[in-house]
């Protein structure tokens, strides 16, 4: 929280009112003491000096750093020389008896890692390692502690251990590089069980539900609405591509979900043979139609059917019509183009020998890229027809592919 606080202006800096106006005395107060003097021990002050020395070479030592292991081995060596100095100033004087083991010890056979060796005594250690003093003259390169065995490293930890005067700190550098015995590695016990826990609430009886008791909440009954709405208007559009029944097809696609509407696609495609072939006459009913009615439209043949006076034609007729015939266009977006369409608007051209009125009249079914013409229906299925072209050739033409038909002068 942001608050107001007074300050006061003392000596040349702004400190707080409050300590402001204890300022005088308490600066008496420490005066007083410095001049009566503080009684510090020697080896206190020893250890004080010592301390401080080696912290401000290892802080030398870090800024020198400038990759990250050696920052990070300039720390560890840091806090090995803060540690060698507190406890090289803490420490008991050494007997001579002590100094002679110790530079017995220091003479020898210095290993490194890579399988040199170093004959001479070690003459220094700090945290950056040991400096050898060679038998034939001369100091050997300061060895890194990460590059002496660990029997070298056994051997500095207990050259610092008898002579911590000569050797300040040696057992505190070498130590955490030495690796423990196998020995104390297995007296280490396992660690026990954890203490305090308080145990779970565990059910006696645990209830297995099956996984279709998903299906029985609100969620699941809702994915099952979904399923079964989809699956049937994919069904009506699968009926309507294939020009079956749309009832029945909803109703399989409803009662069977994915699989109703696939079963009505692969459904195999009925053809509806014709009744008549090109050397039989094919019967049809046709009914005069009053004067101003025409049956030109695809509900000719129910006007035709409601009328009381009907009679029989012949498709092997060969004489013309009452009535002629006039052009005249369909197009697909307000007639549907089936069986039914083709069998009531254009009876005459099913016809082997066409009347006179049909020999001056074309039909020219367009589908999306191409037009054809001819005059005569061949044959004729639930699905397309055959025409013969006007050059002879016969085409089939799908219901589905026709967008018009037009009626028009040859």
């Amino acid at each position: 929280e942001n608050s107001e606080l007074e300050v006061m202006k003392v000596e040349g800096k702004w400190i707080p009112k409050e300590m402001a106006e204890a300022w005088k005395e308490g600066m008496n107060a420490a005066k007083q003491e410095l001049q009566e003097g503080i009684d510090i021990p020697i080896e206190d002050k020893r250890q004080a000096l010592a301390t401080v020395n080696a912290l401000r070479k290892s802080l030398n030592s870090v800024k020198k750093a400038k990759t990250p292991q050696q920052f990070q081995l300039a720390m560890m060596g840091a806090f090995m020389s803060v540690g060698a100095a507190i406890e090289g100033g803490s420490g008991n004087e050494v007997s001579s008896a002590q100094k002679a083991e110790a530079r017995k010890l220091a003479d020898g056979e210095i290993s490194l890692t890579n399988g040199d060796i170093i004959e001479g005594t070690v003459a220094d250690v700090d945290q950056n390692g040991i400096v050898v003093r060679r038998d034939i003259g001369g100091f050997a390169r300061r060895a890194n502690w990460m590059e002496l065995t660990q029997e070298s490293l056994k051997k500095i930890r207990r050259l610092g251990q008898t002579d911590p005067e000569r050797y300040k700190g040696a057992s505190v550098f070498a130590e955490p590089f030495i690796e423990p015995d196998e020995s104390k590695m297995e007296q280490n016990l396992p660690p026990g069980p954890v203490r305090g826990l308080i145990p779970p609430d565990v059910p006696e009886e645990v209830q297995v539900t099956s996984k279709l008791a998903a299906y029985g909440t609100g969620g699941g009954i809702g994915l099952i609405v979904a399923i079964a709405i989809g699956s049937m208007v994919a069904g009506l559009g699968v009926a309507a591509f294939r020009e079956t029944n749309a009832l029945l097809a909803a109703s399989i696609s409803l009662i069977l979900p994915v699989i109703g509407p696939i079963l009505i696609l692969v459904k195999p495609e009925v053809e509806y043979e014709d009744d008549y072939e090109d050397n039989e006459e094919y019967e049809f009913e046709e009914a005069d139609a009053p004067e101003g009615v025409t049956m030109s439209d695809t509900g000719g043949s129910a006007v035709a059917g409601m009328l009381p006076e009907a009679k029989k034609m012949s498709f092997a007729q060969s004489g013309p019509k009452n009535s002629s015939l006039k052009p005249q266009t369909w197009t697909s977006g307000d007639t549907r183009f089936d069986r039914s369409f083709f069998q009531n608007n254009f009876p005459n051209y099913f016809k082997v020998v066409l009347g006179n009125a049909e020999r001056g009249m074309v039909l020219a079914l367009k589908t999306g890229k191409r037009e054809y013409v001819g005059q005569r229906i061949k044959r004729i299925s639930g699905t397309d027809l055959h025409m013969e072209l006007l050059n002879g050739k016969e085409q089939k033409i799908s219901f589905s592919e026709i967008g018009s038909v037009d009626l028009r002068q040859k």
